[in-house]
């Protein structure tokens, strides 16, 4: 796994694909919707939350279910992915 030289982020097209989730995460409830706005916070500061990568990625996917609106403001969905790439 590398990391970035400038800003020490995962560059590691292995990492990214090692970590996407192999099942839908369970649909999100009232109270998931309503603390979003506290759990982002933490999120973007690297607790329990999304790491820079550095790649790019795209692909096709199905919708598992209907997207979901939080009060963070952020939409999420999971999707089947049917192919995918990742790159630098």
């Amino acid at each position: 796994m590398s990391r970035d030289s400038i800003t020490n982020h995962f560059n590691d097209q292995n990492y990214v694909i090692q970590h996407v989730s192999t099942q839908p995460q369970r649909s999100l409830n009232w109270f998931d919707e309503d603390i979003a706005v506290i759990s982002t916070w933490f999120k973007r500061r690297g607790v329990f939350g999304w790491t820079r990568t550095g790649c790019s990625a795209g692909g096709k996917g199905q919708p598992v279910r209907p997207a979901q609106h939080s009060s963070d403001g952020f939409w999420t969905i999971d999707v089947n992915i049917i192919h995918s790439g990742v790159g630098l």
